[in-house]
Order: C-alpha cells, then sequence, then structure tokens
C-alpha cells in the first residue's frame, strides 16, 4: 500500500513512522540516514581552533568559523602608507592577514581605502587594485 513500510521478512504492511514491525517484532532498517551519517562525518573543517576565553588554563579549544565582513565597522587595522598600485595590493594582503577569524571581501577593503584617500580621483584608480 502507498506510504506504509513494507516488512521484508513477513511481507506485511506496516505505518511510515514504526520502527519495528506490527506483526514479527524485526526492525526497520535505515539506510538513507546511516549513507548521510557517513557523508556529513567524512567532511573535513578547516577552522582555526582558539582557546576558551573563561578560563586560560582549560585546555578547552572552540573551533570559530571566520566571519566574512563585507562593510567593517571602526578603523583599519592595517595602515597603508604607500599610495601606488603595488604599495594598495601589499596594503590589502596585510588587512586580509590581520585577523585569522576573519574574512575580508573586496568592497570591505575599498571601504578601508575611503579613509585613507581624499582625492576622488586618485580613489578611482586605486579602489580596483584593493582585493
Amino acid at each position: 500500500m502507498k506510504g506504509q513500510k513494507v516488512c521484508q521478512k513477513c511481507g506485511k504492511g506496516n505505518g511510515p513512522r514504526s520502527f519495528f514491525c506490527s506483526s514479527c517484532k524485526s526492525p526497520f532498517t535505515f539506510m538513507k540516514s546511516v549513507a548521510f551519517a557517513k557523508a556529513k562525518s567524512s567532511k573535513k573543517t578547516k577552522y582555526k581552533a582558539t582557546r576558551s576565553s573563561d578560563s586560560d588554563n582549560s585546555g578547552v579549544f572552540i573551533v570559530r568559523k571566520p566571519r566574512i565582513i563585507h562593510a567593517p565597522a571602526g578603523e583599519c587595522p592595517v595602515d597603508l602608507t604607500d599610495f601606488t598600485y603595488d604599495g594598495v595590493r601589499k596594503w590589502s594582503e596585510m588587512v586580509k592577514k590581520s585577523n585569522p577569524n576573519v574574512i575580508y571581501t573586496a568592497y570591505s577593503l575599498q571601504y578601508f581605502l575611503k579613509y585613507f584617500v581624499d582625492d576622488a580621483e586618485l580613489y578611482d584608480e586605486l579602489a580596483d587594485y584593493a582585493f
């Protein structure tokens, strides 16, 4: 019948949410959930483990996902001193490496660049190199 589980031993139909056959009491196997659990456990995370902040000597490490920053708040973590194309590229790499738990997008680097460049024409030229 539609929507019912059929027992492999006795062939009788059971309810869709039953775990055991109602007549012979044999358990149903759930292959889909087992395959999903194996696939989920085989994934490896590359996140950085940091020591918990509540106690320094606890030995507990917390795995944190990196945050993606589109519009940053506050000051830039690295000062821009060289206003050439190569200087902006080196600066953007230093900003990206400044915090391992944060991923800065190209727009966020251009947002930081606005703090350092007052001239609109110079900003338009340099904004394409801040990625």
